[in-house]
Formats: structure tokens, sequence, C-alpha cells
């Protein structure tokens, strides 16, 4: 039972909140929303990201970009995310510099080089950690002001379930305004709990969990194969052997990206997509 003081209690907490946070809030919201049309967004802005709509042709995108770049490190090959996009690269400079190569998905012609802050870069950057240190633990608390906001919101308003429809449009402004606040606040509370369970998450995860790593005193133990002489120089296979392997292995894989490895020894990622189960 809630009382009418722990009511006006709660409503000042809210109130404060929202008038003090509602700015970040706002930012974080809008730039989430904006990063998940990051890709229509690179399109629209940059004329280099739009291509034919046509088939990933591996080889020939892995060789053009092998011959364009002969002393970058390739680190990855994305085919294009949708029909008229274009197919990239990753690659990093001998001066430690990364840079993205917009190629042409079909015959791999190099339409552009491009800094890795893109439109779609930077919003999800801002969205994630305000590109400031320590950005993403003071937005992960948020999560709890959100799920503040949703809980006490419906304990402070009385008997919400009889009035998720009611908003008096022919009222004063005032009324009106506190209608639609508190409709639109109810209908969308369990998304805000949604929301604020994954950020109470990610929050756990970059404060709470690296405290209860167990890290032990010996050196973990290494796996040595006998007869392999693999060195630093040996010649990765190129990204159509690749996908060719990766096919051969799951015939109905769309595959969709290959991130080679960064380091002697560890294996190269192949991601792409299944058809649903019937």
């Amino acid at each position: 039972m809630v009382t009418a003081k722990l009511r006006r209690r709660l409503l000042r907490i809210h109130r404060w909140l929202g008038i003090h946070l509602a700015v970040l809030m706002f930012i974080l919201c809008a730039t989430g929303t904006l990063a998940v049309f990051g890709h229509e967004l690179n399109w629209l802005i940059d004329p280099a990201q739009r291509a034919e709509a046509a088939p990933m042709n591996w080889q020939a995108n892995d060789a053009a970009l092998r011959e364009a770049f002969p002393t970058h490190d390739i680190r990855a090959l994305h085919a294009p995310h949708a029909p008229g996009h274009a197919a990239f690269g990753t690659v990093v400079s001998p001066s430690g510099q990364r840079q993205y190569i917009l190629l042409d998905p079909a015959t791999g012609s190099v339409q552009g080089v491009r800094a890795p802050v893109t439109p779609k870069v930077y919003l999800r950057n801002l969205h994630r950690n305000l590109m400031v240190p320590s950005g993403l633990v003071i937005l992960c608390l948020l999560g709890f002001v959100l799920a503040y906001a949703a809980i006490s919101g419906l304990l402070i308003y009385p008997s919400w379930w009889r009035k998720l429809l009611r908003v008096r449009m022919r009222a004063p402004t005032t009324v009106r305004r506190g209608d639609l606040h508190r409709t639109f606040g109810v209908w969308t509370c369990l998304f805000a709990l949604l929301i604020s369970v994954t950020a109470m998450w990610y929050w756990a995860e970059a404060t709470v969990l690296p405290l209860a790593e167990i890290r032990a005193d010996a050196p973990a133990p290494q796996l040595v194969v006998e007869g392999d002489e693999r060195t630093q120089d040996a010649e990765l296979a190129t990204s159509d052997e690749l996908v060719s392997a990766a096919q051969r292995a799951m015939p109905d894989l769309d595959i969709e990206l290959v991130r080679y490895p960064v380091e002697l020894g560890m294996a190269v990622r192949i991601d792409g997509r299944r058809p649903a189960s019937p």
C-alpha cells in the first residue's frame, strides 16, 4: 500500500531526476536511435559508400585490397551491409593508422579511403561513452535512474491500469500535458525497464566483474605443436579461400565478414547468417 506521504516523496525525487538528467537522457536516446541507422547515414552522406547491387566477389575484393595496399596489414573484409552499399576492408598502415577502404563488391575497385570515424562510429561512440574517459560507467548509471523513474511512476500514478488511454485533449494545457506524460510513461514502462536492466549489466560488466576475476600466479600453459613451422612471415590464406572453406563446412551460411588474426596463433574469424530453422 502506497501512502500519500510516500507518494509525495517518490514524486519529489522523480521530478528532480527528470529535470536534472533530461538533457543527458535525451542525448543518450537520440544517439542510440540514430546509431541504429548508422549504415544508412553513411550511405546517404558519403557517395563512396554507394555501389551497384551485386553479389560479393571475395576473390576480386581481396586481390584489389592487397594490390592497392601491399604494405598494410589487412585486418578485415566486409560484405555490403545491404544491396546498393559498398563493401569495405579494414587495414592498418605501417605507422599504425587504421583506415577503411571502400570497395565495389563486384569488381573490387577502390572507391575511397576513409578514417575510422564515420557518422555511424561517431554516433555509436557518443551513445556508448560520450567519447570521454569512464563515459560508459557514467551512462550505465542512468540505467538505475531510468529504473527508478519507471517504477516510481507506476507507484505515483494511482490505478494506472484503469487510465491507459486517458488523455483529456480538451482540458487546460497543464492537465493535457500531464495526461500525455503519464500515459506515455505507462505504455513505455516495460521497454524502459528492459533498457535499465541491460544498462545495469553493462555497468556491472565494466566495474564489478573485473574485480571478481581470478588471476592465477602461474602463467597460463602454452600449447606447443610439434612440427608447426609457422612464422610471423607466413602468408595467410586469401579471403576467397577462407570463405570457400567456411561454405564447404556450412553451405547455407551467408558470409558477411572475414576478420584476420592480429597476432600469430590466433584463428581467422568468419561471421555470417544462416536461414532460420523451420
